[in-house]
């Protein structure tokens, strides 16, 4: 069984009003508390919006921790598709991270506890830090051109 920091019996829930200002705000209160026991507020994209605007009731997730992996398990199977629901999670960091999006970006919108769980994925940044060497390139030319000296024009003279 997997750890989802509830007691037996708890449930998961999502509201409407957690979705404020584009996010949804993801609290840990008495009935309902998060792996790490922190909140957390994760940006909604317009797809995610648009999705969420589509659904009719107050509640947008209202079961059992349990139940939301049993109805993914289902979904999945009916899809004929592999994975788990922390696959998504996986995926949403794996992808954060291959966009250029920073490790500490990354932590904060995945609620890790640490850096270092977060560090697994930098692997996944093909090419990480070839921009950034090459962005050298365009300061290198930027602070030539404003530290360079006119030259001094020549002498006719002998």
């Amino acid at each position: 069984m997997v750890n989802t920091g509830l007691r037996r019996g708890e449930m998961a829930k999502a509201r409407r009003s957690d979705i404020r200002d584009g996010q949804i705000i993801v609290e840990s209160v008495a009935d309902g508390r998060t792996k790490s026991g922190k909140w957390r507020a994760v940006p909604l994209n317009r797809d995610a919006l648009s999705a969420l605007a589509r659904l009719g009731e107050d509640w947008l997730a209202g079961c059992h921790p349990d139940t939301l992996g049993d109805w993914f398990a289902e979904d999945r199977d009916a899809c004929g598709l592999r994975g788990s629901l922390h696959w998504t999670r996986h995926t949403f960091c794996t992808a954060l991270v291959q966009q250029g999006v920073s490790l500490y970006d990354v932590q904060r919108l995945a609620g890790h506890s640490s850096i270092k769980v977060t560090e697994q994925y930098a692997r996944h940044a093909p090419g990480h830090g070839v921009g950034a060497v090459n962005s050298l390139t365009q300061w290198h030319s930027f602070t030539a051109q404003q530290t360079r000296k006119p030259k001094r024009p020549r002498s006719s003279v002998g």
